[in-house]
């Protein structure tokens, strides 16, 4: 995720994540 994410390269079907939103989804899914 945090390739993806520094990268800025595109996942799912029509959004860009940056540093800020992969942390919110790491954070969510260990704290899931």
């Amino acid at each position: 995720y945090a390739v993806l994410a520094k990268d800025k390269k595109r996942v799912g079907s029509d959004y860009v994540l940056n540093d800020g939103d992969i942390v919110k989804i790491v954070s969510a899914l260990a704290h899931g």
